[in-house]
């Protein structure tokens, strides 16, 4: 029979300095640990074995520097794969 799969995860996670040899940086985010990320995926596989799928992965913005002075904007990633 085919059989057809769709998934969906979501991430949220808040990341906080809260012990180093620099006082100034306690309270900062830590580099580069995004805030959120989704992740949608599908696949199929036809009764005779082929199948494919795709990915879709959003990572949210996130701070490039320790002193979070730098942000790094959001981005997405796409896979797609075929099977047999």
């Amino acid at each position: 029979a085919p059989r057809w799969e769709v998934t969906a995860a979501v991430g949220a996670v808040h990341s906080e300095i809260t012990e180093n040899a620099n006082p100034a940086l306690l309270g900062k985010r830590v580099a580069g640990v995004p805030r959120q990320t989704l992740t949608l995926s599908t696949s199929y596989r036809s009764p005779d074995g082929f199948g494919g799928g795709g990915t879709l992965r959003r990572v949210g913005r996130f701070a490039v520097d320790a002193p979070n002075t730098l942000f790094a904007d959001g981005f997405d990633l796409v896979d797609a794969g075929v099977q047999y």
